[in-house]
């Protein structure tokens, strides 16, 4: 606790002290404690104890004679240098436990110019005899299990420093001296492979890949590399190639369904959709639930995950909790995803390009009938009407009927009352998505270069919707020595076209007779003319992509340095500085089309002048990061420390800009100066600070038991002076039963066995969102005043949300306890996870008297509590030659209640604007729909008055929660030597939707449940009416209209939110992959491809969904907010993307 107490150093203030009087401060306090922390370890250093027992080391980048030293301590042998000093400067990498002398000495001496002999009780280190090379070894390296080369693989002839790296292909060239007699292989993920050199001057080594190296590091918070043994929480790995197997165009796409606990949203559809990142469900009422976007180790907006190139992708760690992510303080309450980029690789140039070319094609549609025409749903049912939208019309009959009015040259168009097949799913194009992207690869032990350039086309499957991506990515690092240097940047432009108006709800409004694809050219069909488009009171879509689209733009700079000092073996300093900037525009426009007096004189419908509008907008946003690092690692006998004390500052700044004209003069010309009318606009600027210190502290024993504490203070400048400073801690704690239980050593069935557990405390601060920061909502802001009784006058008005001065942060403790277990050499292994976390404090807004001068009221009050447990089995049920399988299998069930809201207060809505919405409820799960709902009986039955229709019950119902309980994945890969087969599939149930697209189909007669009875009068299913003693009883007799009188009634049907909930179970296969690496050999003969891949991928290939789900994808969600569980007509339907890639190396 001492060690906290000292981290809680405070400011008076945050944000008004300047930056570098605080950078000052903070430098000289952690200086103190760095000093004091240093002369406790020199004590311990001296008096550690000399053991006589194996020899157990673990040093990084470390000297021989500071190896030569712990070897002396353990073992009692002196040593004796025979040879010059300068020899003994070369520095090593070595990790050995309970390991005999000879074998640590032979490490040691692996690619250095000496050798040694063991005299009595000494050790004699000489220099080794020099020799000439006299002849060269070509080979090729393959990976034992699918023969597919190695590249990048280090050989070296044993006892020398002569040494090389595979090529692409996994071939290699090497000068063998005389005398030399083994030789060395190594590559991350494989088994050291020594192989005694012969006679033959070419070899083919096959290596065995090493699954608990795979996963023996991990990037955590920070960017800090722990090895998965030591860490007490749960995380996931995910390599960049899985991630990107089906070539996706969004990096947190490529991720559904591969990691327990993680559930990726689409919010919408289109060109460029957005999703949302969620890890063990909700912690916040009102606040932000995101998991934070840490790119390599600085911390991102998340839109920046639309602008990544997924090749540029090494890997994604998953730190599903808040205790694996305490140290990126209050933004990473929710868990994180670390995203490092590629870096350069060893063994000379390699430049790889290739090319995907998918298909988008629509996938589902709501079910539309295809029985009844255009047709009021007032006056005379059934009657047709040639300018209506509604489709209560007659029955189909074939005949030739009249379509819209008749025009200024008195013709009219004529078509025959027929239901026009598939006429809607054509109006929607084939899209296509194709990325060609080139990336170039280098590097040494002291230096490295990666870069990379895609070009991204997509054309949606809306017609001329377009969006296109370049990026560029350059990562290079440098060691010299005690100081290593790295630099990452990356740049992207997105440009985006697309329509603005609802198209979709457009093409609802069409009657199934209407040949909608005809009217393609508006410009010189006239009846697809605005003069002359048969619907009286919707557009023709097409003309609405024409003539009513936006224009974006939006650049992204994300730019980080990191420099590394590390002045001694087991001390070293880190600073990484990094700045995300998002640069942005659009034009949003709709064109002026005066219709001609005959139409205006004539029409029957809604037509009225289209007066026009250009909106020009424009922002940016930066966000600076600055981290600082003291790291110290020392090992004292059976005990291994590491020790990091650090400091972080942020700053985030926004402007956006805004300015429209609401009416345009000349026609085409979308300029804002170009205006009827006065112009409107609005500005607003923001800017927000933080600074923190922390510590994170790792104890480990015999490489079996590892404590592992870490505490952080910020500074937060949005909040008031009194709040800003918060500290909040974590601990977690990781036993390895089978390296510290005799009995289990060596064990054929369990290999390996981890227990873990963990607690953490976090804050978040709830004020405000990505672009706004929170900056100024504790104090009152004012804004142009409008309407009566300002008329013209210039004023500013309060906003209507009072605040409260005190506001806190929304703390987040968490418990974790966990298992990880691995059978039969990791054949099989089986991770479980609970969590349990309670969030208090919560950032509401309650209701207050209009008295007070304002409505709203923001305080802390609340709780939400949040359970789960996880999952995870990984099987290799066959490995045989060059074939393998692998087979994972991820679950998460997760439990958010409510526990408290403010005072009194029974709920919360999250979403308005309709009959039902989705709330928060105290004691329900978070969140719930609730809606209107039919007034029904003592039994349950819907009661219905004498004319046969239902009534609305006063009272709003609940129709369950909106979040998925269970979570099911499994991702699998079958692999024969070049080729592969994956698949990954996920399962979603145990959640309700609200179908808002359901009601809109009801008000235009176009879906088919306003046909379930053929339009004729039925019998309500479990309807009651009263009879003579005014009792209900079950309804056999008492008909409810069948038209629309019935079906297009907002009281009756429309207005009822019960009839349009169903479940958002979903089973889909999102990716299927088939890719085949042709033969080295066969690349060999053409001299410069190195490699070459082709394959084949299919996303969303198959959707399943309940029976009562005609509408759309259960996934979808209109809002990126809390209030998830409603879909809207706004949304461009679901869709599926097939196609192929090739890339070659060269």
């Amino acid at each position: 606790m001492k060690f906290f107490t000292l981290l809680k150093y405070r400011f008076s203030t945050c944000a008004e002290q300047p930056f570098l009087q605080n950078a000052k401060m903070v430098f000289m306090h952690f200086s103190k404690i760095a000093l004091v922390l240093l002369l406790n370890f020199c004590f311990l250093d001296a008096v550690a104890v000399v053991s006589t027992q194996r020899i157990r080391i673990s040093k990084i980048d470390a000297s021989l004679t500071e190896v030569f030293r712990e070897i002396r301590k353990q073992s009692g042998y002196d040593f004796v240098y025979a040879a010059p000093l300068h020899k003994l400067s070369g520095k090593i990498n070595i990790s050995v436990s309970n390991a005999m002398l000879t074998e640590v000495l032979d490490r040691c001496m692996d690619n250095q110019a000496l050798e040694y002999e063991i005299k009595d009780n000494a050790i004699v280190i000489r220099e080794r005899r020099i020799v000439f090379a006299d002849r060269t070894i070509t080979g090729v390296v393959y990976s034992k299990a699918d023969q597919l080369p190695i590249p990048g693989a280090t050989v070296s002839v044993k006892g020398t420093k002569i040494a090389t790296q595979t090529n692409a292909a996994g071939k290699f060239s090497i000068n063998v001296p005389n005398g030399g007699t083994v030789l060395m292989v190594r590559s991350l993920g494989y088994r050291n492979l020594e192989v005694p050199i012969g006679n033959s001057n070419t070899y083919t080594l096959n290596m065995e890949e090493d699954e608990q190296e795979l996963t023996e590091v991990v990037v955590t918070a920070g960017g800090i590399t722990r090895k998965a043994r030591e860490l007490g929480y749960a995380n996931e790995t995910v390599k960049g190639d899985k991630i990107n197997q089906a070539k996706v165009t969004n990096v947190v796409s490529g991720l559904a369904g591969k990691v327990s606990g993680l559930q990726i949203t689409t919010i919408n559809n289109g060109v460029n959709p957005g999703v949302k990142v969620i890890l063990r469900g909700n912690r916040s009422i009102l606040g932000n639930n995101e998991a934070l976007i840490v790119l390599d180790g600085v911390p991102v907006p998340s839109a920046v995950l639309s602008s990544l190139n997924a090749d540029d992708v090494d890997n994604v760690s998953v730190l599903k909790g808040a205790n694996a992510s305490a140290l990126y303080g209050s933004s990473a309450s929710n868990g994180a995803l670390i995203i490092t980029t590629k870096k350069g690789s060893a063994g000379g140039l390699r430049i790889t390009v290739g090319n995907s070319t998918q298909f988008e094609q629509l996938s589902f549609l709501p079910e539309f009938q295809g029985g009844f025409g255009s047709g009021a749903a007032t006056g005379t049912p059934g009657v047709y009407d040639p300018i209506e939208n509604q489709q209560y019309g007659p029955a189909y009959d074939g005949k030739l009927v009249d379509v819209g009015q008749k025009l200024e040259d008195g013709s009219i168009q004529q078509i025959t009352y027929e239901n026009r097949v598939g006429e809607k799913r054509k109006f929607f194009e084939l899209g296509h998505n194709i990325q060609n992207n080139i990336s170039l690869s280098s590097g040494n032990e002291k230096e490295n270069i990666y870069f990379s350039a895609l070009n991204l086309k997509i054309a949606g499957i809306t017609p001329k919707d377009r969006y296109n991506r370049n990026t560029f990515r350059l990562n290079t690092s440098k060691n010299m020595g005690k100081l290593t240097a790295g630099f990452n940047v990356s740049y992207t432009q997105n440009r985006t076209d697309r329509g603005l108006a609802a198209v979709y709800w457009n093409v609802f409004n069409t009657p199934s007779f209407i040949p909608i694809t005809a009217y393609k050219d508006w410009r010189n069909n006239k009846f697809a003319n605005p003069n002359g488009y048969a619907n009286g009171y919707y557009r023709n879509p097409y003309y609405q992509i024409d003539n009513n689209r936006t224009l974006g733009r939006n650049d992204y700079l994300n730019s980080n340095i990191d420099l590394n000092f590390k002045p001694l073996s087991w001390l070293s300093f880190d600073y990484r500085l990094g700045i995300n900037t998002a640069n942005a525009s659009s034009k949003d426009w709709e064109e002026k089309f005066n219709f001609t007096p005959y139409t205006l004189a004539n029409d029957e419908g809604s037509k009225a002048d289209i007066a026009g509008n250009v909106t020009d907008e424009s922002s940016y946003s930066t966000r600076v990061n600055s981290d600082f690092f003291i790291n110290i690692k020392k090992d004292f006998s059976d005990f291994t420390t590491k020790l990091i004390i650090g400091n972080n500052i942020n700053q985030g700044m926004s402007k956006e800009q805004s300015v429209t004209a609401n009416a345009l003069n000349v026609p085409g010309v979308f300029n804002v100066s170009n205006r009827l009318g006065e112009l409107s606009g609005s500005e607003s600027n923001f800017r927000r600070r933080s600074y923190a210190v922390f510590g994170d502290l790792t104890i480990g024993y015999k490489d079996y038991l590892f404590v592992h504490a870490t505490g952080r203070n910020d500074w937060v400048s949005i909040l008031s002076p009194k709040n800003r400073s918060f500290f909040y801690p974590s601990a977690d704690v990781s036993f390895i039963p089978t390296a510290a239980i005799a009995a289990l050593k060596g064990n054929k069935v369990l290999n390996f066995a981890k227990l873990r557990a963990g607690y953490s405390k976090v804050g978040q601060v709830n004020l405000g969102g990505a672009t706004d920061f929170g900056a100024y909502r504790l104090d009152p802001t004012f804004s142009t005043a409008a309407g009566f009784p300002y008329g013209s006058l210039t004023a500013l008005s309060m906003g209507n949300t009072l605040v409260n001065s005190d506001l806190t942060p929304e703390f987040t403790t968490s418990l974790e306890l966990g298992i990880e277990l691995g059978f039969l050499q990791n054949a099989i292994i089986v991770e479980a996870s609970y969590y349990k976390q309670k969030s208090v404090d919560q950032t509401l807004t309650g209701a207050i008297s209009f008295a007070s001068g304002f409505s709203r009221y923001l305080l802390n009050a609340g709780e939400l509590s949040n359970k789960g447990f996880e999952f995870d089995l990984k099987l290799a049920p066959f490995r045989a030659g060059k074939v393998r399988w692998d087979i994972a299998f991820n679950y998460n069930y997760r439990d958010n209640k409510v526990i408290s809201l403010n005072d009194g207060l029974p709920e919360i809505a999250l979403t308005t604007g309709g009959n039902t919405q989705v709330y928060a409820v105290v004691g329900k799960p978070f969140p719930i729909i609730k809606g209107t709902a039919y007034l029904r009986d003592a039994e349950n039955r819907i009661i219905l008055n004498s004319a046969g229709m239902p009534s609305k019950d006063p009272e709003l119902k609940e129709f369950g929660n909106t979040n998925p309980k269970h979570l099911f994945g499994m991702n699998t890969s079958l692999r024969y030597a070049g080729l592969t087969l994956a698949a990954v599939l996920e399962f979603r149930t145990g959640y309700n939707i609200y179908n808002s697209i359901g009601a809109d189909l009801d008000f235009t007669g176009s879906g088919t449940r306003s046909t379930t009875y053929n339009r004729e009068p039925f019998i309500m299913p479990n309807s009651s009416i009263k009879d003579a003693s005014g009792n209900y009883v079950p309804n056999t007799s008492v008909k409810t209209p069948g038209g629309a009188e019935f079906w297009a009634n907002s009281a009756a049907n429309r207005g009822i939110g019960e009839n349009y909930v169903t479940s958002g179970r979903y089973f889909k296969i999102r990716e299927v992959t088939l890719s085949y690496q042709l033969p080295a050999k066969w690349m060999s003969k053409t001299k410069i491809i190195k490699s070459a891949t082709i394959g084949l991928m299919a996303r969303n290939l198959l959707t399943v969904l309940p029976k009562e789900n005609i509408y759309t994808d259960p996934e979808y969600s209109f809002t990126a907010g809390n209030g998830v569980g409603i879909n809207t007509n706004a949304q461009t339907p679901p869709t599926r993307f097939y196609g192929g890639n090739i890339s070659f190396t060269f």
